[in-house]
């Protein structure tokens, strides 16, 4: 009988929303259109759109152009379409850097950039001292392994080599000691001044050492880093390439005779500025026109920079990420969706804001400034539905994320989904990392729209030609329908905060409930929210601490953060200390084990 009910109350509903045109049995969505935008914003041209380059500000451009043709009111500073904000993306050299090498026969200075480079993991420093040679810079006696056993390196500088001992074996059990933070967090722990990493033989050397300078969110790490040529390390070392090739597979640590080191460091950050781009529809109502519908996409991707990339990095005949589906896709449905309803503005009672942010790629930089420097616009806010990858839809399935967000979301999505093709799978989480994070962190309810992950995913070959514009039209409609019922309602959807068993997979031992601000330029890892229900929610963790330390180990950035996520025990007591509004404070906090329902 309920059901029936159920059946009779939908069904009148439903043909209500008809007859007064909330739903639309036609749509003005084109095509060909979606694959124009696409092949612009998608071209050589733009050279993959990484936030901060000039083929970012060109797809800006295109996508301001565009909303000042629809007639859409500018919602960026001073009365453009534009929200400028600024990120750190790297490190450039300052005038003080060196690298002397002293020894009994003579004195040589090597040349910055062509034989040795300060890496950005490096503070700036001035430091002489002796050398230690540590193999590959392992400690790990509980893999029978240890280059730092019976060697003092307190006070001096360790010259270490990259990757690992098994680096070709299959098993590879080392894997996890091999990133340079490891080697260098590790040298830190034992006490020297400084690391200076090599290439053994057997692998190639970077071209451009400069490659290997992954500034984005790296944070010094109070020590000196250094990475020289191979044949300097010969040099360090007065060793031959055959006795080099010895040492590389059975690595001999031993302080280094009749050799001194002479280090500066000097590098600067590198401020780039990038802009969010947004225009508003302003609603016809006089009271419902001061609550707002947000419709978002990112238009930034990762250019033609291969340490984030998921291709060869060899191949030199295509060397852009041209982005295509992630997320070109989703800023021709913005492009198109703003059309859309640009013809239908009379008739819509609230304002409905267009967002494209930049930054995406760079930890949600974009979505994160909006909602910090929106305040006023936060509290008006109705709704958020994100566009990211929505390009490549299969047998017509769509995913859409952040369903328990609401209560009211499944039955809107039911409703509005009535008249298309779409094979909707809901996921509840809204805890996936795209820009809906952000406005779900302010209390705001949230959708992603998501045609799932391929192999093209961040590599080169992420093109227009894969395109499915038939499917996306369907996905568009599906969207419409969405905000389009979201506008005749007489009060606005409420927000519902998601429980503990709403999380991610991710790649970690333990799970405690934090979510990191990837914008902080802060020493540790600023949060910008806790989970219910969580470790830290328990532990008494709030938005906005600061993580300094966690089971006895420095934390400087997100990437020590994971370090020692996955070095502690899931329920043992730990030790972790916070920075809250300047001053220390020492919590315990208990780690779960992570599983299918958890994450960071």
């Amino acid at each position: 009988m309920f059901n029936l009910a159920k059946m009779v109350v939908l069904a009148v509903f439903f043909s209500s929303l008809l007859s007064s045109g909330v739903l639309s049995t036609e749509h003005d969505v084109s095509p060909e259109e979606i694959i124009d935008h696409i092949k612009y914003l998608s071209s050589d041209e733009l050279n993959g759109r990484e936030a901060g380059s000039a083929g970012a500000e060109k797809a800006a451009r295109y996508i301001s152009d565009e909303f000042k043709k629809l007639n859409l009111k500018p919602y960026g500073d001073k009365g453009s379409y534009y929200q400028e904000f600024t990120f750190k993306s790297g490190s450039e050299f300052g005038e003080d850097n060196l690298f002397q090498i002293i020894s009994a026969q003579d004195q040589i200075e090597l040349e910055l950039e062509s034989e040795y480079l300060p890496l950005d993991y490096s503070n700036n420093a001035i430091g002489n001292g002796s050398m230690v040679f540590v193999g590959y810079g392992i400690s790990a006696p509980e893999l029978d392994h240890d280059d730092y056993k019976d060697v003092d390196v307190q006070g001096k500088y360790v010259l270490a080599m990259r990757y690992t001992p098994d680096w070709n074996d299959k098993g590879n059990k080392f894997n996890n000691y091999a990133p340079f933070r490891k080697k260098i967090r590790m040298a830190k722990e034992k006490g020297a001044k400084g690391i200076i990493f090599f290439t053994p033989p057997g692998f190639d050397e970077e071209i451009d050492f400069k490659k290997l300078q992954m500034g984005r969110g790296i944070k010094n790490r109070g020590v000196q880093v250094f990475i020289v040529r191979r044949n300097i390390a010969m040099k360090l070392l007065n060793v031959s390439l055959e006795k080099l090739e010895q040492l590389k597979n059975d690595p001999e640590s031993y302080e280094v005779p009749n050799v001194k080191l002479n280090l500066r460091t000097d590098l600067k950050p590198i401020k780039k500025t990038t802009s969010n781009v947004a225009g508003i529809i302003e609603g016809s109502d006089p009271v419902l026109k001061n609550e707002i519908i947000v419709i978002g996409a990112h238009y930034d991707h990762i250019g033609s920079d291969f340490a984030y990339s998921r291709s060869d990095s060899n191949n030199e005949s295509d060397q852009i990420h041209n982005g295509a589906d992630d997320n070109a896709s989703g800023v021709a449905g913005l492009l198109e969706l703003a059309e859309y309803f640009s013809d239908k503005r009379e008739s819509l009672k609230r304002s409905i804001l267009f967002i494209a942010f930049s930054g995406e790629e760079l930890g949600l930089l974009g979505s994160n400034y909006f909602v910090e420097h929106s305040k006023n616009t936060n509290e008006k806010i109705v709704a958020m539905i994100n566009m990211d990858m929505i390009g490549r839809m299969s047998n017509n399935k769509l995913i859409i994320l952040g369903a328990d967000t609401s209560p009211q979301w499944k039955e809107i999505i039911d409703r509005s989904n009535s008249n298309t093709d779409l094979k909707v799978k809901l996921n509840e989480t809204a805890f996936a990392p795209s820009d809906q994070l952000a406005f779900y962190l302010k209390d705001i309810p949230v959708l992603q729209f998501f045609t799932g992950l391929h192999e093209d995913y961040h590599t080169t070959n992420d093109h227009w030609e894969y395109i499915n514009q038939d499917g996306q039209v369907e996905i568009l409609k599906l969207v419409s329908n969405i905000v389009l019922e979201l506008d005749c309602r007489d009060k606005r959807i409420a927000f519902n905060k998601l429980d503990d068993s709403q999380r991610t997979i991710r790649g970690f031992k333990v799970y405690l409930g934090t979510i990191p601000d990837y914008t902080s330029e802060e020493n540790g890892v600023s949060l910008v929210g806790v989970r219910n229900g969580s470790p830290a929610d328990a532990a008494g963790m709030i938005s906005r601490d600061i993580i300094i330390s966690f089971d006895g180990k420095e934390i400087n950035d997100i990437y020590d953060y994971v370090d020692a996520l996955n070095e502690v025990d899931a329920g043992k007591t730990t030790k972790i200390t916070v920075l809250r509004e300047s001053k220390k404070i020492n919590l315990d906090i208990i780690p779960e084990m992570r599983n299918k329902q958890n994450s960071q």
